[in-house]
């Protein structure tokens, strides 16, 4: 029975290629054969060889197949982005994902000039690079829970979410990331303190002390519910003290002047300064949400109109003014159909020149507060916003936006203007040209051309594009469009037709 284990042990690797191409006759010669010092037949151990360098030769065969043809792939699918356009092809001009963006809710942003590093929906993680003009989209992980934000310092930073962490690094040219098993928390939001030694990551229940690259973050304080988290931008020379600065609220137990019990709202201005060193300083309190809230805009705007003119830059009292200003706008927006006890609103703010200026978000809804000096801007963008960012480039501070359906804007306060970087949504795209396509999404008609989208706001959501001697646009509601566009930044769309009783969903001519 030795001889045929050894036999079977061997078999997998000679197989039956040899018989294949020797036939039976073989077979039955081999068999008489010598059996050499391992009980193999001399002659098949020879044509072992002779089988083994075939499936070589094979292999090399096929795997040479194999490359070619992801090669044709992928250069099929990614787009070269050196160049202005694409060349047309018998089936009409092509876009990649890459250049529209990803279509999947976002939800936290980290930004530099060029560049930024956004997470969302799916776990979803990506890279924004600013190519010539043009926005692509590299995503670095895909699966998994919802990541809620992002902080980056150098070549490491953190993304948080529903009940996971993970740790970006920058390896070379490469971004990695891997979960972090002790970090389990809700996470909702996170935030640098001002020279961005550490940041505090704010959760349902807690909020945490974290320094770049650890593997663990520290709870530093818990019970406290995160109201409005400030994102600051290279401001800690001027505000006197390095600290993460955040408005919470909690609910506790007073003393009636008649000695009862009762429960109260309290609204706090909470300041991180290490990971042994928080200070809650409260501001005002109520009987619930609501009322705090209205108490606070009246004590913040009291405190800043009592602190003395500085000509350094920001103070938090000046800070808390702004504040209460964007919450009175807020709850404005957030009308009676929206629970209060849900109200997160971020602020990213820094100063240009010597003005402070505030871009505040409040998460799922299309509007961005703008607060410079004593004067404000409301921005109404195309989709409802998650995130933002402030960042610095040529001496002039931009706010980079994220939000739903894939949407990523740059506002600039200066020119009272917002770039989009990318088609939320996209849904169907009609050629203008080699260069320019309109594409049609939920929020409205873009116009695409590489370095540039346009934002043409209409009535209903478009539903189709199509371009002829004229080029038209049907929505939702039964209208038809005719899209008027003498060059880019310049004409719109005008009413051409209606037609009653429905909805359009296709449109030829």
């Amino acid at each position: 029975m030795g001889a045929v284990s050894d036999y079977w042990d061997h078999g997998d690797d000679w197989d039956w290629d040899y018989w294949d191409e020797y036939g039976e006759a073989a077979r039955e010669d081999a068999w008489r054969d010598e059996m050499d010092e391992e009980e193999r037949p001399r002659h098949r151990r020879r044509k072992r060889r002779d089988g083994l360098l075939k499936k070589i030769v094979d292999f090399l065969k096929y795997s040479l197949v194999i490359i070619l043809l992801l090669s044709f792939l992928t250069a099929s699918t990614i787009p070269v982005l050196a160049q202005s356009h694409h060349v047309p092809s018998s089936s009409g001009y092509k876009f990649s994902y890459r250049l529209l963006g990803l279509s999947k809710n976002l939800y936290g942003v980290h930004a530099e000039p060029g560049w930024m590093l956004i997470v969302g929906e799916g776990g979803l993680i990506t890279e924004a690079k600013n190519l010539n003009g043009m926005w692509v989209y590299e995503p670095i992980a895909i699966g998994g829970a919802k990541l809620m934000d992002v902080i980056w310092r150098e070549d490491r930073g953190l993304a948080i979410g529903e009940g996971v962490a993970m740790l970006l690094e920058k390896i070379g040219e490469t971004i990695t990331a891997r979960q972090l098993p002790f970090l389990v928390d809700k996470y909702l939001v996170a935030s640098w303190n001002p020279s961005r030694k550490f940041a505090a990551i704010v959760g349902e229940g807690a909020i945490y002390y974290y320094e770049p690259g650890a593997p663990t973050a520290m709870v530093i304080a818990r019970g406290y519910s995160p109201l409005f988290i400030l994102k600051p931008y290279k401001i800690e020379k001027l505000i006197g003290e390095d600290c993460a600065a955040l408005l919470t609220y909690r609910q506790v137990s007073k003393q009636t002047e008649h000695g009862r019990a009762e429960k109260r709202t309290v609204i706090y201005l909470t300041k991180v300064c290490g990971p042994d060193k928080v200070e809650h300083e409260e501001i005002s309190e109520g009987k619930d949400l609501s009322e705090a809230l209205e108490l606070f805009q009246k004590v913040a705007r009291k405190l800043a109109e009592e602190a003395e003119p500085s000509t350094i830059g920001i103070k938090h009292v000046s800070l808390l003014r702004i504040i209460a200003e964007v919450l009175k706008e807020s709850m404005n927006v957030q009308g009676g159909g929206r629970s209060r006890r849900s109200l997160l609103l971020i602020g990213a703010y820094g100063v240009h020149g010597n003005q402070t200026i505030m871009a505040t978000v409040f998460r799922s809804v299309n509007l961005l507060y703008v607060y410079k000096g004593n004067g404000s801007k409301i921005y109404s963008l195309p989709f409802p916003l998650q995130n933002v960012y402030p960042f610095e480039e040529n001496d002039k501070l931009y706010f980079a936006v994220v939000g739903d359906g894939g949407g990523v804007a740059v506002v600039d306060p200066d020119l009272d203007s917002a770039i989009y970087c990318s088609v939320p949504s996209a849904n169907k795209i009609a050629f203008l040209d080699e260069n320019t396509a309109a594409i049609t999404s939920p929020y409205g008609l873009f116009i695409y051309n590489y370095t540039s989208v346009e934002y043409f706001p209409m009535p209903s959501p478009p539903t189709s594009v199509n371009v002829g001697s004229r080029i038209l646009i049907a929505d939702e509601s039964g209208q038809i469009y005719e899209f008027i566009r003498p060059q880019p930044r310049k004409g719109g769309i005008t009413l051409s037709n209606v037609i009653q009783g429905g909805k359009v969903i296709d449109i030829e001519t």
